[in-house]
């Protein structure tokens, strides 16, 4: 059981990710559960009789290693990822993200699809406060055992960011776990680049606080540059653990590149 759960600790990105818009495996599921909160005004800002697929956005993204918390989901293999989210004109948003994974479950069923659900609420309060909250369900179709739902929340404040997660069956282990994560969040200004627009870093540490049966508590380290051409976003990502998951190489220090398109 404990190897198995091991393999399936994973955003950041609460942030970055609803799923698709969270910077790129950043503390939560995916592109993942948490939204970007620094987009978090990108709702709908005209209440008047817009089609129905004015309120949806997406994004399909293409990954060197899909990494959850520092930890591989995919076996340090590539990844295909992409999400659909529905905004409601009360900032109240669905999401329906996906991507391949290779794992198996507690009974030992292959997961080779993770397909993850959420509801939830983001909203900005003047120019710097920006948060998120929501819930998770995270589904692996043909290992349902491996099933489990998470309650995220972010918050950013100018260019600082934190995050609570918490799950009462973290990795279907019937017992509660809880992520921490705080970093930053800051779009470099041009000036410091010698001009060169539109791009962002992340930096973020996290712990991860998980029952006897789902491995040890651990944590884990993340920093990311992104850099934004019109719908597309290029990044590169360092990420890393102090190996107390003790799942090498899948917990070891991993460098991913991401290509992201947004519509």
């Amino acid at each position: 059981m404990k190897k198995t759960v091991v393999l399936l600790a994973i955003c950041s990105a609460i942030s970055q990710t609803a799923f698709a818009e969270t910077p790129l495996n950043a503390d939560t599921k995916g592109s993942q559960p948490v939204t970007n909160v620094a987009s978090a005004d990108a709702t709908v800002a005209d209440y008047g009789n817009y089609p129905f697929l004015k309120n949806v956005s997406g994004n399909l993204a293409f990954v060197t290693n899909y990494m959850f918390r520092g930890i591989s989901q995919s076996r340090n293999l590539p990844a295909i990822q992409g999400g659909l989210t529905y905004t409601f004109p009360v900032n109240v948003y669905l999401n329906l993200w996906g991507s391949n994974v290779q794992f198996a479950d507690s009974h030992g069923a292959s997961a080779t699809v993770e397909l993850d659900t959420v509801i939830g609420y983001r909203n900005t309060y003047g120019d710097n406060l920006a948060y998120d909250i929501n819930l998770g369900r995270y589904n692996y179709p043909g290992a349902r055992f491996a099933n489990y739902n998470e309650l995220n929340t972010v918050l950013n404040y100018y260019f600082l960011q934190a995050g609570i997660s918490y799950s009462a069956n973290v990795f279907n282990t019937h017992q509660s776990g809880t992520y921490y994560v705080a970093g930053i969040n800051y779009e470099v200004p041009a000036s410091w680049v010698y001009g060169v627009c539109d791009l962002s870093l992340l930096a973020l540490f996290g712990h991860y606080t998980l029952p006897v049966a789902a491995g040890n508590s651990y944590n884990d380290y993340n920093l990311q540059l992104s850099k934004a051409f019109k719908n597309y976003t290029v990044s590169a990502q360092w990420t890393s653990t102090n190996g107390r998951q003790h799942n090498s190489p899948l917990d070891g220090s991993q460098l991913i590149a991401q290509l992201a398109a947004d519509f």
